[in-house]
């Protein structure tokens, strides 16, 4: 099992990864046709809520106790694991 510091590290850095990744969808959503741009501009907002919601979660396990922090990891990680497949499902459209 991890430590707090350790957990709050790798979930740091997925967060970062998934926001490049959105960004790079952003780019190729400006690029799409112009009756695709909305659409896909809708679904980039929706992944940055969800990484939005993701980094609250980060934020919460970062500002608790270290004995307190286990109870939080469930719920960051759901909310993660929906980041992970929004963008995943993203990226498989975008190609």
């Amino acid at each position: 099992m991890a430590n707090k510091n350790e957990y709050v590290e790798k979930m740091k850095k997925q967060l970062d990864d998934w926001n490049t990744d959105i960004d790079t969808l952003q780019v190729k959503a400006n690029l799409a046709k112009a009756e695709l741009k909305v659409k896909y501009s809708e679904q980039i907002a929706e992944l940055r809520k969800k990484r939005h919601d993701a980094e609250e979660k980060l934020n919460a396990i970062k500002s608790a106790a270290d004995d307190s922090w286990e109870h939080l990891k469930g719920e960051a990680e759901r909310t993660v694991n929906a980041l992970k497949a929004g963008v995943a499902e993203f990226k498989t459209r975008m190609k």
